[in-house]
């Protein structure tokens, strides 16, 4: 066997992938999320292990022609599931069902394809297929790359939009957003389109500079192996991510009277002011909706409509003036900024330092040196 570096560089991100499905699995099983990730992954070896061993042809042919394009039909699988992985964590109530059998009907037309032709054929037939490189002419390998970069485009367009909906819905249902999981999102999706614009673009580059084919390659493999690290970094030291994200559920929104509207601020005021629950990073709208015995759905309205804020904004804003008395209180002098977050109802630095700028104009430090001056 004579291996490249790409075959090198292969065969880590095979060991990596399998090690992080088996992470997935040994999880949850029954986390549908995590079968899903699985099942990405699961297709990424087998598409990666397909291109292994067309590399070492003549080793693997002498082993069995039987293991030739196994992985053939999973990049068609690609886009789907990471479609479906996605919406699975912004919806709780998420389930696979029958007419999600769609978005798997290109990967089952050209497994079949696959099956006919070359899965179904005696030993020598299919020796014969993969020396005259049939399933790996110019012609075949252009027309199916193309449809796949077509098809995962599209999913892409649709998953930012989600995830934009999503983001917009999600600061109406929480006063905090955890990081861990946004920062994960962001790496699996973003990094994502990061591998697949670098690999569109090297397959561009094949067709345009044959003579740099193993430059091409290498790099389009690398962009990938750089994408699974940075993933199973992430989960190994945040494994909570594998929670589901807060449940989102679409509202309808009713013109709510005023009298009704001004009596359920000034509660929630009065209830803000003298209990503080803002001061639990994890606050949420149905947390507090319980706590005031007021319906969930009636609460996010009266915020939205009379205050013209989400419930996000809303809760921060309580934080907010809660850090202005902290900062300017001769108890709380000696505290620094951190402890002063934290003791306001904030779990993270950055959030907090954008919700101050946000509501007063300058950072907390000014703001405590501004104070300190007069």
């Amino acid at each position: 066997m004579n291996l490249k570096f790409v075959d090198i560089l292969n065969s880590i991100s095979m060991f990596q992938l399998i090690l992080f499905i088996v992470f997935l699995l040994y999880k949850n099983k029954k986390n549908i999320s995590n079968l899903l990730l699985a099942s990405f992954f699961i297709c990424q070896f087998l598409s990666i292990s397909n291109h292994f061993v067309s590399n070492q042809e003549d080793f693997f042919l002498a082993i069995s022609p039987h293991l030739f394009y196994i992985g053939q039909p999973f990049p068609w699988l690609w886009a789907p599931l990471f479609y479906l992985y996605v919406k699975s964590l912004f919806f709780s109530d998420f389930r696979l069902s029958i007419k999600q059998v769609l978005h798997f009907l290109p990967f089952i037309a050209f497994f079949l394809y696959v099956l006919i032709y070359f899965h179904f054929q005696s030993p020598d037939e299919k020796g014969i297929l993969i020396k005259e490189k049939q399933l790996r002419s110019f012609g075949f390998v252009f027309i199916n790359n193309l449809l796949i970069t077509l098809q995962i485009a599209g999913y892409l367009v649709v998953v930012f939009l989600m995830q934009y909906k999503y983001k917009k819905e999600l600061k109406n249902k929480q006063s905090n957003i955890n990081p861990n999981q946004i920062t994960w999102l962001n790496i699996f999706i973003y990094g994502y389109l990061i591998a697949f614009l670098i690999t569109t673009l090297c397959r561009i580059g094949l067709y345009v500079n044959v003579g740099l084919k193993d430059l091409f390659v290498f790099v389009s493999f690398f962009s990938f192996f750089v994408y699974f690290i940075l993933l199973f970094f992430k989960a190994i030291t945040n494994p909570e991510i594998f929670l589901k994200i807060e449940e989102k559920q679409e509202s309808k929104t009713h013109s709510i009277p005023k009298q009704e509207a001004y009596f359920l601020l000034k509660q929630v005021n009065d209830f803000m002011i003298y209990h503080e629950p803002f001061l639990n990073p994890d606050l949420s709208l149905k947390q507090l909706a319980i706590k005031l015995k007021t319906p969930e759905r009636l609460l996010s309205g009266v915020i939205n409509q009379y205050r013209n804020q989400n419930f996000y904004d809303f809760i921060n804003s309580y934080r907010i003036e809660k850090a202005k008395k902290l900062l300017v209180e001769d108890i709380s002098k000696k505290k620094t900024i951190q402890e002063i977050l934290y003791d306001s109802g904030f779990n993270s630095k950055s959030t907090f330092n954008l919700a101050f700028k946000k509501y007063t104009g300058i950072t907390p430090t000014e703001f405590k040196k501004n104070h300190q001056k007069t």
